[in-house]
């Protein structure tokens, strides 16, 4: 049945590395079997050490797999897609997301589902996590799964350098707002 069906899809999709991962992350940050991990007696403490090691570096080596694609993409990354569709992804990303951003944090706010303790600069961090281009795990996702590898690159390159304007606008913009 259809229902089945989506069941297994369901679970094969937890099972990807990354759902697995954030599970079994969730699984031990939730239950006290975080005590294992964390504390100055942690038992299992040396493995979350070098676990936070590697996390640092992951980043850089996501940065270097996106430099990659650009590399063997080339000029033409983007050539295979409209310039509406480069603009509308850019534009999705970087202008209406703050804007969706903004309206569930007035939301929360509203419904106290944000403590009032909290300073305005709480605020500011979370809309800063909303207008930010998107990640960059986008790129090696796309790398693979064999789908447009260097348009996704392409992609975020564009998205990058709109950041590169549109952040300093939102920072400014919600700095002018809590004064």
């Amino acid at each position: 049945s259809s229902l089945a069906r989506g069941l297994r899809a369901a679970l094969r999709a937890a099972a990807a590395p990354p759902c697995a991962s954030a599970l079994a992350g969730l699984a031990v940050g939730l239950t006290p079997a975080r005590r294992l991990f964390a504390g100055e007696k942690a038992p299992l403490g040396l493995v979350a050490s070098v676990l936070e090691t590697l996390g640092g570096a992951m980043i850089p080596c996501l940065l270097i797999v996106l430099g990659g694609e650009l590399a063997s993409a080339g000029r033409d990354a983007l050539i295979d897609l409209p310039r509406r569709t480069v603009a509308a992804a850019t534009g999705a990303r970087l202008a209406l997301m703050p804007a969706l951003g903004a309206a569930w944090l007035a939301t929360a706010t509203a419904l106290r589902l944000v403590p009032t303790s909290q300073p305005p600069l709480f605020l500011v961090v979370c809309l800063l996590a909303w207008s930010t281009p998107a990640a960059v795990v986008l790129s090696t996702l796309a790398v693979q799964h064999g789908a447009a590898p260097g348009v996704m690159a392409g992609l975020l390159l564009v998205s990058y350098a709109g950041g590169a304007v549109t952040l300093p606008l939102v920072i400014t913009l919600l700095l002018g707002a809590i004064r």
